[in-house]
């Protein structure tokens, strides 16, 4: 028994690839990979898409920022009472222990 190979002839054609003449598909592959970038052309898309990429990294800094500080400040009772202190649930400060997870969670 002889294996069948896959030719031209034998593949079958799937999809609206197959409907479209050759300029029509060159046309669309044009299309789908986009325009031809120049350094002349779309000078103010390249200007716009400097100052996305500006606020998307000041925004990721500003992010880091913001978790630096609140461990920065968090620092102290997190050295006294562990990181038991977020899943602790008992609130007496006569005893000095001290949990947030009712004031976390609500």
């Amino acid at each position: 028994m002889s294996e069948l190979k896959p030719t031209a002839e034998t593949k079958p054609q799937l999809g609206f690839d197959s409907a479209l003449s050759d300029v029509e598909k060159s046309a669309t592959r044009k299309v789908l990979r986009g325009p031809v970038r120049t350094r002349e052309a779309h000078f103010g898309d390249r200007v716009f898409h400097g100052l996305l990429k500006l606020v998307a990294w000041s925004t990721i800094v500003l992010v880091a920022a913001i978790i630096g500080m609140l461990l920065k400040m968090a620092w102290p009772v997190i050295s006294k009472f562990g990181l038991g202190f977020f899943t602790g649930q008992d609130w007496n400060p006569v005893e000095d222990i001290f949990g947030a997870l009712p004031f976390i969670y609500g």
